[in-house]
């Protein structure tokens, strides 16, 4: 039996009904790392989290090192990890998403992994690794789950009313169109619901048209931006999107969005805008009907969003170098395995992740696999959202400028108010 948490050894019947495979400390806290143990912490669920448990114990073979996963505390993930933080108790290494991340490691929060990942990876092999960097080109973690997004539809809607299947190489024109000839369909309320451009943010988002028709995006880079500014192309899309949505043919920003993956699931929703990880539960629920995964429509040149989570170190851990060990074993052998038995999201490391698109190709069809492999390929790529200390202001300034635009209620060309107003926060850093 290999040296893991003493609740990891345990029949997986007895897991389950117990805490999940891990500890706690007093009020929900993690315990502290004894020496030679790891502690990591997910926000996996408790199945998810019993596999983890299980592929451990199976593959981990270091005597010296004991591997112990610690309870998520409950509620809010985000908002207790900014309270273990602030208590300088965070486990040795914790799930954390892209802004996490940076946030984190320009506060000083994090142990900075770049020296060892050039040292035990080679180059290629951690996707998205750029993205994790931070202004001062520190890596306070290691990406390792990718997710894309792309456009899900109702294959039976679109034959059903002669209208032309998503390609890999379709246009927002063409993506407008079918929704046109979609109105109603299924007894939908809109025909296309896009949530991340009617979402606050949605300028940022807008960036991947303005890509895709030759243009730029919104901001260089997401993490740390330098120039906030929208082109004519990003205006164009701006344009197409403000008449869709008065045309009845995609949702407002005030639309309740919160039973779209239900309302695709049943049948009743023609398209939707969505990641890779709803393939698990349609190829569970979605019955009845055909459907399928497009890529994000592009004008001209390819482009689409990216966004990595990963897993994060604090500088308090006791031991550095039994930690990165720990971190490189989830990476390189756990999360591939994990992910080829509970397909949810492509590994960020590349040699592992075959076992997963085989895996959801078989249960969710050609066009998920397909579509990921193209579009985990394309070269031209924009962050989902801000992750800057001052994201928080700019979702703000969109309430009150992106928002009534695409409503109707202010015209497109106001959206300079918005674009100043994050070029100010880019100077100021948000002061």
């Amino acid at each position: 039996m290999a040296a893991v948490g003493t609740a990891i050894a345990l029949p997986l019947t007895m897991v389950a009904c117990s805490s999940g495979g891990s500890e706690s400390g007093e009020s929900g806290e993690p315990p502290a790392s004894a020496e030679g143990t790891v502690n990591y912490m997910t926000w996996e669920s408790i199945e998810t989290n019993n596999l983890f448990d299980k592929i451990v114990a199976e593959k981990w073979d270091n005597p010296d090192i004991t591997i112990n996963r610690v309870d998520a505390p409950s509620g809010d993930y985000s908002q207790k990890l900014g309270s273990l933080a602030q208590a300088q108790k965070l486990p040795d290494i914790f799930w954390c998403g892209n802004d996490t991340e940076q946030q984190y490691t320009q506060m000083g929060i994090l142990t900075d992994w770049t020296d060892k990942i050039a040292s035990d990876f080679k180059e290629g092999e951690l996707g998205f690794l750029d993205t994790w960097k931070t202004p001062e080109n520190g890596i306070g973690g290691l990406p390792s789950l990718i997710n894309v997004t792309g456009i899900w539809y109702n294959q039976t809607l679109f034959e059903e009313n002669n209208v032309p299947l998503p390609t890999q190489d379709w246009t927002w024109d063409d993506l407008y169109s079918a929704a046109a000839a979609l109105k109603g369909a299924g007894g939908s309320t809109y025909p296309l619901l896009l949530d991340g451009l009617t979402s606050t943010s949605g300028p940022v988002a807008m960036g991947q048209y303005a890509m895709s028709a030759g243009g730029q995006p919104f901001v260089d880079d997401v993490n740390n931006p330098t120039k906030a500014v929208a082109d004519d192309k990003f205006m164009e899309g701006l344009d197409k999107l403000v008449k869709a949505i008065g045309d009845g043919l995609v949702n407002p920003p005030d639309f309740n969005l919160d039973n779209s993956t239900s309302l695709f699931a049943a049948g009743s929703q023609p398209m939707m805008s969505s990641g890779q990880w709803l393939a698990q539960s349609f190829g569970n629920d979605a019955k009845g009907f055909e459907w399928g995964w497009a890529p994000l429509p592009s004008q001209s040149t390819p482009a689409t969003f990216y966004d990595a989570i990963g897993m994060c170190t604090p500088q308090s851990t006791a031991n550095a170098d039994d930690t990165w060990e720990v971190a490189k074993f989830l990476e390189t052998e756990v999360i591939p395995e994990v992910m080829a038995q509970t397909p949810v999201a492509p590994p960020a490391y590349e040699p592992g992740r075959q076992g997963y698109l085989d895996s959801i190709k078989d249960l969710a069809g050609s066009t998920i696999s397909d579509t990921l492999e193209y579009s985990l390929g394309v070269e031209n790529t924009t962050g989902v959202r801000l992750t800057t200390t001052w994201a928080s202001q700019a979702g703000d300034l969109a309430v009150q400028v992106w928002t009534p635009i695409l409503k109707g209620e202010k015209p497109i060309e106001e959206v300079s108010e918005y674009v100043d107003g994050v070029n100010q926060f880019i100077e100021t850093g948000g002061q």
